[in-house]
């Protein structure tokens, strides 16, 4: 995690909205080595992580923390489960950065090849699947310490999901919409942001059906729901806010239960 060494140039701040400045290429083969090398050589790599990530008074330039987490959020260590430990303070100190910040990383993450892109999601979601199914083995700290991990892996697929979104806002800016089009008409929305989609300059880099999470289709969703539209509950985290991570299916779950529950209440005061 000595991201200097990755730096175009160590000795000024030197990174844009636009680009980290920094040696992709040799990143990108760094990682990829690190894929087939022993797990003593992960364990290392995951020492060094965590104390940089707890290490205090460091003397960075104003762009170094944001672009540490760029680099290392794409690291290939964190598909292992052993190190979902340290893998969720990292994704903690990523969600906990201010939003200008997160600005870049978004910004930044659309300069990613697509595969390393689709690692990271893969790689997010899997953390959320174990955390939320826990392992027999309780190889996982208890739930009570780790109930926060959820949320910090959700947010932080958020901020990939924020590709998407600006693609598509983009597109809809761009695509001329009739003087007569109704804004508050449901049926003519969806079709012109379907026709600005499809006039983009290019795909999406991620597919939208690659955010689902299709193992939520198994936790309780309308509990979930619920919990979400609590006012008893204002903060509580809830999959529902972030309906990107749903799957058709939960959605539908959600859409017939929800739809049933006016009827069902008036058939019980009758």
């Amino acid at each position: 995690c000595r991201y200097g060494l990755f730096q175009i140039n160590r000795d000024e701040d030197g990174s844009s909205p636009d680009d980290p400045t920094l040696n992709m290429e040799l990143l990108y083969a760094v990682h990829d080595a690190l894929k087939s090398l022993p797990s003593i050589i992960h364990k290392t790599v995951l020492k060094s992580i965590i104390n940089a990530l707890l290490e205090e008074n460091r003397m960075l330039y104003a762009s170094d923390e944001v672009r540490a987490m760029f680099m290392l959020i794409q690291n290939p260590v964190f598909a292992a489960q052993s190190s979902y430990t340290i893998f969720a303070h990292l994704l903690r100190q990523m969600v906990n950065l201010p939003s200008t910040d997160h600005q870049l990383l978004v910004t930044w993450f659309k300069i990613l090849e697509v595969e390393k892109l689709r690692m990271m999601v893969r790689h997010l979601q899997q953390f959320i699947t174990i955390r939320q199914f826990p392992p027999a083995d309780k190889s996982l700290p208890p739930l009570s310490k780790s109930r926060w991990w959820i949320p910090m892996a959700t947010k932080t697929l958020a901020l990939i999901n924020r590709i998407s979104i600006a693609e598509l806002d983009h597109a809809i800016s761009q695509t001329e919409l009739p003087d007569n089009l109704l804004i508050s008409g449901t049926d003519s929305c969806i079709v012109n942001v379907s026709d600005a989609a499809n006039n983009a300059s290019s795909p999406p880099l991620l597919d939208y059906s690659e955010f689902y999470n299709s193992a939520l289709d198994h936790v309780d969703l309308m509990q979930d729901y619920f919990n979400w539209q609590s006012p008893q509950r204002p903060g509580q985290f809830a999959y529902c806010q972030y309906p990107f991570i749903l799957s058709i299916v939960a959605k539908r779950i959600i859409l017939t239960k929800v739809s049933q529950t006016p009827l069902e209440m008036l058939s019980g005061a009758s």
